[in-house]
């Protein structure tokens, strides 16, 4: 009866359910678009003790022990770094993807399409973050610019080993 008024239950119990759309891709990626558009309009992404990353961790963690696939997840994420609020919002870019990274860190699922799909969008990303930083004088941007390039390149580190990984299993 406590569990009825912790409202930690109640998202948990909100997540497993948004986790069981996964199956029906067109769906899931809706819901998790109107998440994501929240956590940025919360700034819930910051990525070492922010809200995103626990709720996208546990939402990982129950698709994977019901043998869903995360990657699809993971995928929507790194399109959700091309929406016009974000991509105002560098400090919003490197939470992203660092919290792309931790993903691909945590899971255990194998790679699949959509991880190489990822990493090509991601590699795409950097490219024109660095497009930006080659034309621009002004020495903030080109700051910001280098810390998400780091953190881009880490990210994609974490999803090709990934692909390495299960690469080297088969």
């Amino acid at each position: 009866m406590e569990d009825a008024k912790d409202p930690c239950f109640w998202s948990r119990i909100c997540m497993h359910s948004i986790a069981k759309l996964s199956k029906e891709a067109t769906t899931f990626r809706r819901v998790m678009e109107s998440l994501f558009r929240h956590f940025d309009d919360t700034n819930s992404w910051l990525s070492k003790n922010g809200l995103a990353l626990c709720v996208l961790l546990d939402m990982q963690m129950f698709m994977e022990n019901s043998g869903q696939n995360i990657n699809l997840t993971i995928s929507i994420l790194v399109t959700h770094l091309g929406h016009k609020a974000v991509l105002k919002q560098p400090e919003m870019q490197i939470s992203i993807v660092e919290v792309i990274a931790a993903l691909a860190e945590q899971s255990r699922a194998q790679a699949s399409a959509a991880t190489i799909g990822a990493i090509s969008d991601l590699v795409r990303h950097m490219k024109k973050t660095l497009h930006v930083t080659l034309g621009s004088r002004d020495l903030e941007v080109v700051k910001w610019n280098d810390k998400l390039r780091k953190a881009v390149d880490e990210c994609i580190v974490q999803l090709s080993n990934k692909v390495m990984l299960d690469q080297s299993s088969t």
